[in-house]
């Protein structure tokens, strides 16, 4: 069971510092001791912790689109990522 964490700036007023959501996530970790990552930006910090259970070399989270323009963060498993990887 993974586990998810994030804030996002709704107005001019700042993020707080990025090892807030470290935090935040160091509450969670039991839920995903596998592995973890983090996006931190001006307009929204996202953290997730990851139990692999599916992939657990290649699941290694935040995920980008091709162009870099997209971020996710996940709960759950794609099980087609064979195939779309080979896209």
């Amino acid at each position: 069971m993974c586990g998810i964490v994030g804030i996002a700036r709704l107005s001019e007023r700042p993020l707080p510092p990025a090892a807030t959501i470290r935090r935040m996530m160091s509450t969670i970790e039991y839920r995903g001791p596998d592995d973890s990552g983090e996006l931190i930006s001006d307009y929204v910090h996202l953290g997730v912790v990851r139990l692999a259970i599916v992939d657990p070399k290649e699941g290694t989270q935040p995920v980008y689109s091709c162009n870099g323009k997209v971020t996710a963060v996940y709960n759950g498993e794609i099980y087609n990522h064979n195939a779309l990887r080979q896209n």
